[in-house]
């Protein structure tokens, strides 16, 4: 299944309208279409085949040429650092949330059909990729009115589990969606729960209601998704200017 068009789009536009800003800095709307383009690239099959058209790096050199193209220049002092838009740490990053993002929502969009929800009604966050600095999730999921169960985790607060439509997949998300990825570079992943085990954890009650959910590719969840998105790269751009200056 590829993903959604619409939806897709939407999304590639977003994550480089906030975090690879090409009309701001160059004043031109053709090379930031043309940096859509390469982004969807690489989570679109090619005509006739399975694999996707580009893979990161090619498309990381790409994006590198295009700004080149544009004469974009670094601010002085932050050249090859996360606030330098042609530098690999840039570039990676914009890649993978883009692209963590789109398949995040296709993943999510095929388990939103009432046949699958019923059988597989729930899902448990758990790390999937260890990480250097690993953020708190355990503290998150709590603060998020999210409980925990027995059972082996890599926490040992337990397993962090609940409906699928629970809000607070929402509420422990950086960008505010119920699908991975749940911050930049979490680390972080979700794996489907089955209705008797729900039922024997009591994340449900045997006759609980589960409907299908949809997102709205709308010009509030793309403000909203933006906003959000800013507000991470910021951040990191923050916490990586800390550590230099340490």
């Amino acid at each position: 299944m590829t993903p959604e068009p619409k939806m897709r789009t939407v999304i590639i536009r977003t994550v480089l309208r906030a975090m690879l800003p090409l009309s701001d800095e160059a004043a031109s709307n053709e090379a930031q279409e043309k940096a859509n383009q390469i982004i969807g690239k690489i989570v679109t099959p090619a005509p006739g085949r399975t694999e996707p058209e580009l893979n990161s790096n090619t498309a990381r050199l790409l994006l590198k040429d295009l700004l080149a193209q544009t004469n974009y220049k670094p601010m002085p002092s932050t050249e090859g650092t996360l606030r330098d838009l042609k530098s690999n740490e840039r570039l990676n990053l914009v890649i993978s949330t883009s692209v963590g993002l789109v398949f995040g929502h296709m993943q999510w969009r095929q388990k939103q059909v009432q046949s699958i929800l019923d059988v597989w009604p729930a899902q448990e966050f758990y790390r999937a990729y260890p990480r250097v600095n690993e953020r708190n999730w355990p503290e998150q999921w709590k603060a998020a009115g999210g409980q925990f169960f027995p059972g082996k985790s890599s926490y040992p607060e337990g397993r962090m589990v609940a409906l699928k439509n629970d809000a607070i997949w929402t509420t422990i998300s950086a960008f505010g969606m119920p699908f991975c990825p749940f911050d930049l570079g979490s680390g972080m992943d979700v794996r489907d729960v089955s209705r008797n085990e729900a039922l024997e954890l009591g994340v449900m009650k045997i006759n609980h209601p589960i409907q299908p959910a949809a997102l709205s590719a709308s010009n509030e969840f793309q403000e909203s998704l933006a906003i959000k998105l800013r507000d991470k790269l910021v951040k990191a751009e923050a916490d990586e200017q800390r550590e230099l200056d340490e």
